[in-house]
C-alpha cells in the first residue's frame, strides 16, 4: 500500500458510483421542483426518488473508503506537515466550488429579495449563516440547511476530514488482527451510530453523527477490503451482510429515520470494489467515470440552478399550459442543471484544484 498522498489510487467503478449518488440527490430535489408542479403524474411515478437523499449517505461511506485507500498508511505516524498537507488537499477538492456556489446564492438573494422572504424564519439567508458557511461549520450543531443547502454535507465532510488522520493512526496500530478489529469496529459503529441517530433526530448534531457513522463505516470497510484475500471475499461479504442486516432490524426497532439504513450501502461498495461483473464494468466505463469526476459540481450547483430558475421561469406560470410546453420547461431545468455542472467542473473545480495543488507542491 502506497503512503504517498500525492499519488492517487483509483477504483474506477467506485468513481462511476459517485454519479449515481449525485443523480439520486438531484432526482430527489427535481421531484419537488419542477416536476410536482409541471408533471405531477411523473412526479408520482418517481416515488422512489424520496430515497434519493441516501445518495448523500453513499457519498459519506464512499469518502471514508476512498480516503483510506489513498491516505491510510500516510498516517501510520502523525506528522504536522502531513496533516497540514492532507487538509489543504481536501480543501482544494471541496472549497472552490463551495465558495462559488455560495456567492452565486448571494447574488440570487440580492437580485430577487423575495427568495429571502420565503425562507422560514429569515434564518436561511442570514449573515450569521453566511459566515458559518464560509468556515464550513454550518452543520456543526447549528441550522444546517442554509444558503446553498446541499453544502451542509460538505460541512459535515470537513468535520470527517479533520478527524480522519487520527482514525487512520489508530487503524494502523491494529497490526495482524486488523480484520478482526475492523469487524468489531463495524459492529460498534453501525449499532452505536444508528442508536445515536434515532435518538438525536431533529437535533443540531444529527449531521455530525450521520457523517461520523457512515464515514467510519467506509474507513473500516476499506480495511476489510485490503485485509481480505480475493478468494475469501464472499465469506467476508456474508459476515458484513449479517452485521448490516442487524442494523436494519435495529433501525425498525428504534423507528429510526430513513438514512439510518445507509450503512447497508456498504454492501454495494464492497461488491463493486471486489468484483468485475457487469455492474462494475458499467460503472468503470469512460462516461460513468467522467460523470463521477463531475458529480461534485453537479451536487453543489443543482439547487443554485433550481433556485434561480424558480424565479426566472416559475413553474406556477405553466401548470395549466399544454403538455409539450410543460415538458419543455422541465427540459430547461434539467438541461440548465447539466450545463452549469459541466461548466463549473471544467472552469472552476479542476483549474482551482490544480492551482492549489501546484502551490502545495512548490512549498
Amino acid at each position: 500500500m502506497r503512503s504517498d498522498p500525492g499519488q492517487r489510487s483509483v477504483i474506477p467503478a467506485l468513481t462511476g458510483l459517485r454519479i449515481v449518488a449525485a443523480l439520486a440527490v438531484v432526482a430527489f430535489h427535481l421531484r419537488e421542483e419542477p416536476l410536482a408542479g409541471l408533471l405531477p403524474g411523473l412526479a408520482q411515478q418517481l416515488d422512489f426518488a424520496v430515497y434519493g437523499g441516501l445518495g448523500v449517505d453513499l457519498f459519506f461511506t464512499l469518502s471514508g473508503f476512498i480516503l483510506s485507500l489513498n491516505y491510510l498508511d500516510a498516517f501510520a505516524r502523525l506528522r504536522r506537515r502531513a496533516l497540514v498537507r492532507f487538509l489543504c488537499m481536501r480543501l482544494a477538492r471541496i472549497y472552490p466550488v463551495h465558495v462559488v456556489t455560495l456567492l452565486a446564492m448571494v447574488v440570487i438573494v440580492a437580485v430577487t429579495p423575495e427568495v429571502a422572504t420565503t425562507a422560514s424564519g429569515g434564518e436561511v439567508y442570514s449573515a450569521e449563516a453566511f459566515v458559518a458557511n464560509v468556515f464550513l461549520v454550518q452543520a456543526w450543531g447549528t441550522s444546517d440547511f442554509t444558503w446553498n443547502y446541499p453544502a451542509w454535507s460538505i460541512s459535515a465532510e470537513w468535520f470527517a476530514y479533520l478527524v480522519f488522520p487520527f482514525l487512520a493512526f489508530v487503524m494502523c496500530r491494529w497490526g495482524l488482527a486488523r480484520a478482526t478489529w475492523a469487524y468489531a469496529g463495524l459492529v460498534v459503529t453501525v449499532v452505536g451510530g444508528i442508536a445515536a441517530l434515532a435518538t438525536s433526530a431533529g437535533s443540531g448534531f444529527e449531521p455530525l453523527i450521520r457523517v461520523a457513522t457512515e464515514f467510519s463505516t467506509g474507513c473500516l470497510l476499506y480495511v476489510l477490503h485490503r485485509e481480505t484475500p480475493l478468494g475469501q471475499g464472499l465469506a467476508a461479504g456474508a459476515r458484513l451482510a449479517v452485521i448490516l442486516a442487524a442494523s436494519i432490524v435495529l433501525t425498525v426497532a428504534l423507528d429510526g429515520n430513513l438514512y439510518t439504513l445507509a450503512p447497508a450501502l456498504a454492501l454495494v461498495i464492497w461488491g463493486i470494489a471486489r468484483t468485475r461483473g457487469p455492474l462494475a464494468r458499467l460503472l468503470s466505463s469512460r462516461s460513468m467515470v467522467f460523470g463521477g469526476e463531475a458529480s461534485y459540481a453537479l451536487y453543489m450547483t443543482h439547487v443554485v440552478v433550481i433556485t434561480a430558475l424558480s424565479h426566472l421561469l416559475p413553474t406556477a406560470d405553466y401548470t395549466h399550459e399544454q403538455l409539450f410546453i410543460r415538458i419543455a420547461v422541465t427540459g430547461v431545468y434539467v438541461a440548465s442543471i447539466a450545463v452549469v455542472a459541466l461548466l463549473t467542473y471544467k472552469y472552476v473545480e479542476r483549474p482551482a484544484r490544480r492551482w492549489i495543488r501546484r502551490q502545495l507542491s512548490s512549498d
